[in-house]
């Protein structure tokens, strides 16, 4: 009997009208800057050489702005410019129930001036806790997901953040000034 449960989440931006490739320079070429388009992430900085060939970076640390959270650091696990995907795998910043979590992004081409992102979410949690909380988490995950499309659908559209990012750094704003 295996010692955890496995959940898995697969998700599919609607149409964004930017090519592909146009897409991977926001999303893969600067893996590590998602803090500047993602509501959920105040900071994003990568950090060590990639074992993949023209990754920017082996690892990325993101200052997460979801409650329970607080820093969480990843190591890419996948990264091809060809064919402009990438995976990658939390290394610490999860709650202690997760044994594992990974995500694979692709972005796909639909015409030459549109494409979609797609995610694909694999989470390891305790047989016992992770049964109780893992519906909760697995909420949390699909809307932060939803959340971050919409995000990225008008930074890559627009080259602007979107109303809730600006809304966010603001909030982080008024904490500063007020610190």
């Amino acid at each position: 009997m295996q010692k955890y449960k496995e959940i898995k989440l697969v998700r599919t931006s609607a149409p964004i009208n930017v090519s592909a490739d146009q897409l991977w320079g926001i999303v893969g070429l600067k893996f590590q800057h998602i803090g500047v388009w993602n509501r959920a992430i105040d900071d994003s900085t990568g950090s060590g050489e990639s074992e993949h060939i023209g990754a920017p970076c082996g690892e990325r640390s993101c200052d997460v702005a979801v409650s329970g959270y607080d820093t969480i650091e990843e190591k890419l696990t996948l990264y091809s410019d060809e064919s402009r995907e990438f995976a990658y795998k939390v290394l610490r910043g999860l709650p202690g129930f997760v044994l594992f979590a990974g995500n694979h992004w692709s972005v796909v081409a639909i015409s030459p001036s549109q494409c979609s992102l797609k995610m694909e979410i694999t989470m390891h949690v305790t047989r016992f806790t992770g049964t109780i909380l893992g519906p909760m988490l697995k909420w949390s995950f699909i809307k932060s997901i939803k959340s971050a499309f919409e995000d990225l659908a008008v930074y890559a559209e627009s080259g602007k953040v979107s109303g809730a990012k600006l809304a966010r750094m603001a909030q982080l704003e008024k904490k500063k000034r007020a610190a």
